[in-house]
């Protein structure tokens, strides 16, 4: 999926820190704020067997080693980004936007299906 990729995402990186923790690299290096959509990121059926719903989204978007792609793309690229996952055989997921960075020390806000902001205990790996 990455060379699919290629030439047409703004913004990629691994998602090997953690969902909120990669997508703040993103962020801060454009310089622009991330609204994730928590709902939206997909959650695994064995996780849901083993946690309840709200933690398994929790550490989804907390957790490190889960080696996804997150990007962004200009706005508009629904028909292209369809065609990719379909020639790819790869799921891909919208679960944010990107959008003027007005407060320097929030670049990455999770919310929930009704807006409210979701409080995570930790945002990813450290390296330091």
């Amino acid at each position: 999926i990455g060379h699919a990729l290629a030439g047409i995402a703004t913004a990629a990186i691994d998602v090997s820190d953690g969902l909120i923790a990669d997508a703040g690299h993103i962020a801060e290096q454009s310089g622009v704020r991330l609204i994730l959509e928590g709902d939206c990121v997909p959650l695994s059926p064995q996780a849901l067997t083993a946690v309840p719903r709200e933690e398994c989204r929790n550490l989804a978007l907390s957790a490190g080693d889960d080696y996804e792609l997150c990007f962004s793309l200009p706005p508009n690229c629904n028909r292209l980004i369809e065609s990719i996952a379909l020639r790819t055989a790869t799921p891909i997921t919208k679960i944010g936007r990107v959008v003027p960075n007005h407060n320097a020390d929030r670049v990455v806000e999770c919310i929930d299906r009704h807006g409210v902001e979701i409080a995570l205990s930790h945002g990813g790996y450290s390296h330091f």
